[in-house]
């Protein structure tokens, strides 16, 4: 999931809790091949727990990418590690991408972002996460989404 932060934090301070295994079932859902290409609006509640893995303990000051469990967090950052827990102290407006839209690879998972983002299929950009995180948050902000969740396969 990315939150868009613009200097309004969404969150209350830090939390320690197990988050629900959100979404998980989502890919079972649907008849659609795995890559997936429905685009859904989204709302994560109130109180939800979110994390962020990183080298650092600083908060993201930018758009950033949080997950909805420690672990998946923790695979984002090396030693030393930090795992930031956020809680949403405010409904969080989302635009969701079904499938492995996660995944970095060539060939269908990210084409939906590619024509959110930018209005064609852009394969070479699979691993522009930066671009891709700020394309998407400009397209969004008019819309008042907060952010965007994407899935990845994950155990």
């Amino acid at each position: 999931m990315v939150v868009c932060n613009d200097g309004r934090t969404p969150f209350v301070g830090m939390v320690r809790c197990v988050s629900p295994l959100l979404f998980a079932g989502a890919g079972r859902l649907t008849s659609i091949p795995r890559q997936g290409h429905s685009i859904l609006p989204a709302i994560i509640p109130t109180g939800t727990i979110l994390y962020h893995g990183r080298r650092d303990g600083r908060v993201p000051d930018m758009p950033d990418w949080l997950a909805f469990d420690f672990e998946h967090a923790a695979l984002f950052c090396h030693s030393p590690c930090y795992v930031i827990s956020f809680q949403a102290k405010r409904d969080l407006r989302l635009l969701y991408f079904d499938g492995s839209s996660a995944a970095k690879m060539k060939g269908g998972p990210m084409d939906s972002q590619d024509i959110v983002a930018w209005g064609s299929l852009q394969p070479d950009k699979y691993i522009s996460e930066r671009e891709r995180i700020n394309a998407l948050c400009d397209w969004g902000r008019p819309f008042g989404l907060d952010g965007f969740v994407r899935m990845v396969f994950h155990l």
